[in-house]
């Protein structure tokens, strides 16, 4: 697996929460994890989370670590079982 850790901060708005993300924006190709230190606002236009949809939750921070992790060719159990790890 690769990873970048981006020095820069930066607003963390859920658009990045995207296929490929990793890839378009930092050339890391298959399995990866990029991370940054910044603020947070997930707008409910660009919320991805259901039940924070439904609860019309409020996500932000002013200073949040954040991950994105892309894992291509992983059944349900192993998807599960890496979220845990990492969380």
């Amino acid at each position: 697996m690769k990873f970048k850790w981006i020095e820069e901060e930066f607003l963390y708005d859920g658009t990045q929460l995207r296929s490929l993300f990793a890839y378009l924006n930092y050339g890391l190709l298959g399995d990866s994890i990029v991370s940054w230190a910044g603020p947070c606002n997930i707008t409910f236009e660009h919320m991805v989370d259901g039940e924070d949809l439904l609860a019309k939750a409020e996500i932000k921070g002013s200073q949040m670590l954040h991950f994105i992790v892309e894992k291509f060719d992983c059944g349900l159990f192993g998807g599960v079982a890496l979220q845990r790890l990492l969380t």
